[in-house]
């Protein structure tokens, strides 16, 4: 954050630094919380950017509502830098743990038990809070996926005095869920950001907005916009080009979903298509969509594809947009076409069901495999999402016996809103 994306938030800056001097000495986290566009994200990522100037090792991952159900999709996207020979130094039966839940090596034998997977993270972070200060951060952690969320939160509770700091950027309201809810009170500094002032959000508008606009303009656009930054910004870019921006009519919907299905709604439908298949994908890459398509989409800021050709929504609000904005029918179309083209069992399983609207065995036999891979992986959370699914398909579950017996054993040893004990 620098800039005039620094504008405004002085007192909350003062919090990260508190913050990270606080992870130094023990344990600590931090809570940013605030409504849809309010700058969570740019905020998240400052702190982030300031632990690593600071020397530490940031462990980070960006869920989003695509993943929110697949097994271990946030760590294995946390701990992705993380080579073998640091899980090398793990015991053994926490090393398997956690390399099958991040799918390093196939799973083999008995299911895992959750326990032994959290166990293996906290050993982990242990050790590599050894030689320096770790920050474990989650933007839109609404959206981490539970197995994920249950580890986090039993390794983030059995930490002490390791200087390692836990990051969550979500929501407002959220209290008691996630990786954070069972933390003690004085163990978690809560950051709700408000709106921005109308000096700095005048600023970012002339700075993100590439043609002039009044200052008056400018002002009625801050005032309207209630001080959310997104809202703010999408509504400057909807402003018809020209001198009668001054007195034309602010296009202020009720909130900043209906601002940007407005940016969507304007794109060519062949674009469209292409960022509903980025849409419902967990790790949208630009080989599962047309790059010719998508090029509108990127002109005007909507997505970025990086150098690894992975697809990046420049807000969450816009893959959200282009969902909720699709008939039922395009949606299901966009997942049974994305489900032939996924090698993941899990992700395939789960499109080919949301694609569905009638019994099909093949469909069937695929959930039934997919739960069977995340029980072996310790989610058994994530097995019984996709058996209901099942039943959701056929009215019953048709799983088989020692499935739903292993679902049902490993279960038991979730607790308390998917924590671990």
């Amino acid at each position: 954050m620098s800039g005039t994306a620094a504008l405004g938030r002085d007192a909350e800056l003062a919090e990260v630094d508190e913050f990270l001097i606080r992870v130094r000495a023990a344990s600590y986290a931090l809570a940013v919380e605030g409504e849809p566009g309010i700058g969570k994200t740019t905020l998240w990522s400052e702190t982030l950017r300031r632990a690593r100037k600071a020397g530490m090792l940031v462990l980070s991952c960006r869920p989003a509502a695509a993943e929110a159900k697949l097994s271990f999709s946030g760590l294995s996207d946390m701990f992705a830098s993380v080579g073998d020979e640091p899980l090398g130094r793990l015991p053994e039966p926490q090393r398997n743990a956690l390399e099958v839940a991040l799918l390093r090596v196939a799973p083999g034998g008995p299911a895992l038990d959750p326990r032994l997977v959290g166990t293996a993270v906290l050993s982990l972070v242990r050790m590599l809070s050894a030689t320096g200060g770790v920050i474990l951060a989650v933007d839109d952690a609404q959206w981490l996926d539970a197995p994920t969320s249950s580890v986090l939160a039993f390794a983030a509770r059995r930490l002490d005095s390791e200087p390692v700091g836990v990051v969550c950027a979500s929501r407002p309201h959220l209290d008691g869920l996630g990786v954070l809810g069972s933390l003690e009170r004085e163990r978690v500094a809560h950051l709700r950001l408000g709106p921005l002032a109308t000096e700095p959000l005048r600023a970012l508008i002339g700075e993100r907005v590439t043609r002039p606009l009044p200052l008056p303009v400018l002002t009625r656009i801050a005032e309207a916009s209630g001080g959310n930054p997104f809202h703010a910004l999408e509504v400057a870019r909807l402003l018809p080009e020209g001198d009668g921006a001054d007195g034309v009519q602010l296009p202020v919907p009720e909130d900043v979903r209906s601002v940007a299905q407005s940016r969507v709604g304007a794109l060519p439908g062949a674009t469209r298509a292409a960022l509903l298949r980025a849409a419902v994908l967990a790790a949208p890459e630009i080989r599962f969509v047309d790059a010719d398509a998508l090029a509108p989409a990127e002109e005007v800021g909507l997505v970025r594809v990086d150098p690894r050709g992975r697809i990046e929504f420049s807000h969450p609000l816009f893959a959200a947009a282009i969902y909720s904005s699709a008939s039922a029918t395009q949606r299901r179309d966009a997942h049974r076409s994305v489900a032939a083209e996924l090698v993941d069992a899990e992700e395939r399983a789960r499109h080919l069901a949301l694609g569905s609207v009638r019994p099909d065995r093949a469909v069937a036999a695929e959930l039934d495999a997919a739960a069977e891979l995340a029980c072996s992986r310790g989610a058994p959370d994530a097995a019984a999402d996709l058996l209901a699914r099942q039943a959701e398909l056929f009215g019953e579950r048709r799983a088989g016996p020692s499935l739903l017996d292993g679902v049902q054993v490993l279960a038991r040893h979730v607790l308390d809103e998917g924590h671990l004990e």
